[in-house]
């Protein structure tokens, strides 16, 4: 093998193995939100998004230090049953950015459809007061986030995991609250 050849070969391998630290240390810098699963309240995606929500939490990215994220959202539902979503993001000192969403039911408890940041579908399920939402995203990634709906059907707890070939490269957690 060529001088060439294996610097190339090493400097992926050290590559690899960076991000696999980096990984491991982005999910112990922040303490995960509980896992509450239950079959009560149910999840009703449209009613939730429907009208204004805000989101607080922060984003954890490997390589970089945690920031905060903040999501106003306004969500209405089509009389074709797409819920259509609005989101103006802020994340730390960052310009301002707009994400929309347009999903639609296609079972009983399956949500299909688009996301400004997604490369493809978006795919939603519910399971009792749990909503996981999983999309692709560009670079590679992929975004796979569990939303626990609080009993008091106003707040849902979120966990969003960014990976990268598998490996966990980033995760969000989050509260949003359904304002009107």
């Amino acid at each position: 093998m060529c001088r060439s050849a294996r610097a190339d070969r090493a400097g992926r391998i050290a590559a690899a193995l960076l991000l696999l630290l980096a990984s491991a240390g982005c999910a112990n810098r922040t303490a995960p939100i509980a896992e509450r699963f239950a079959p009560t309240p149910p999840f009703d995606v449209a009613a939730f998004f429907s009208g204004r929500t805000t989101g607080e939490g922060v984003l954890d990215i490997a390589l970089r230090d945690p920031e905060p994220v903040r999501v106003e959202g306004r969500g209405q539902l089509l009389v074709d049953g797409t819920l259509v979503l609005e989101q103006v993001v802020a994340r730390g000192d960052r310009p301002l950015d707009r994400r929309r969403w347009r999903i639609r039911q296609v079972a009983p408890d399956r949500w299909r459809g688009y996301l400004s940041d997604a490369t493809d579908l978006v795919d939603a399920q519910v399971t009792g007061n749990r909503l996981t939402i999983r999309y692709p995203m560009r670079g590679g990634l992929i975004a796979t986030q569990h939303l626990h709906l609080q009993p008091d059907g106003r707040t849902a707890l979120n966990r969003m995991t960014i990976t990268k070939l598998g490996i966990a490269v980033g995760t969000l957690e989050e509260t949003i609250r359904k304002v009107d």
